[in-house]
């Protein structure tokens, strides 16, 4: 199975299991869509076999299990979504929302960002 996204207009294309897919989907499934007529700029392509999936991209092949498959494919595409769009920025944050407000809780790792956001 084949599926496409646009992440502000970089184009990937995931080739991989249903499953894999699916899962793929709940969290980047508002981006699916199709390439506008050219190669994507990432191609990423999952096979599962057993217990193991492996992984092949443009910077090589990897194996892992298969449920540390969706970690690597997220790591994949959101290091070349940084790498592609240039006038924005990354954050090491999270998010909450309520009642039309939302706030960004930015901070080092382990400093409780999720945690509280969990709590608000």
């Amino acid at each position: 199975m084949t599926r496409c996204y646009n992440i502000l207009q970089v184009f990937l294309r995931l080739e991989a299991d249903e499953e894999l897919i699916s899962t793929f989907d709940l969290l980047y499934g508002d981006f699916k869509g199709e390439t506008p007529g050219h190669a994507p700029s990432l191609f990423l392509r999952a096979s599962t076999n057993n217990n193991r999936t492996r992984i092949q991209s443009p910077w090589g092949e990897i194996s892992c299990a298969n449920e540390e498959a969706i970690v690597f494919l997220m790591f994949l595409m959101q290091n070349h979504l940084l790498r592609c769009v240039r006038e924005f920025f990354a954050v090491h944050a999270a998010c909450a929302a309520l009642r039309g407000r939302s706030v960004v809780l930015a901070g080092g790792a382990g400093a409780g960002k999720s945690t509280l956001a969990a709590e608000l």
